[in-house]
């Protein structure tokens, strides 16, 4: 009898091994988080021509030291050209590197 009891005692232990489920594979969750990464931008902007003056200052100075109004006027439409063309290029060029976050603000 003691054999017999001990049998289903070793019966019961070994099914519950036998009928426990296995683990649950781990739960991958994925996320998407809007982040502003940096990159490295590659945009060929043409470098404009040497700007007759560096600064106000200085363009002050080539101007009084123009011979006359038509060599005035040429310096000063050389200096705007370089300086209203070179600007829009490179702004536009720096926006095409910025990264495009969806509803991250920022206006346009």
């Amino acid at each position: 009898m003691k054999q017999v009891s001990l049998t289903i005692v070793a019966a019961v232990l070994l099914a519950g091994c036998v009928t426990t489920p296995p683990p649950a594979p781990p739960k991958i969750e994925i996320q998407k988080v809007d982040v502003a990464v940096p990159i490295r931008c590659s945009v060929a902007v043409e470098k404009p021509a040497e700007p007759v003056a560096r600064s106000k200052e200085e363009l002050w100075q080539i101007l009084q030291a123009a011979p006359n109004v038509t060599e005035r006027s040429r310096i000063v439409s050389d200096q705007l050209l370089i300086w209203l063309g070179y600007g829009p290029k490179l702004e536009t060029a720096l926006q095409g590197c910025k990264p495009k976050i969806p509803g991250a603000g920022g206006g346009k």
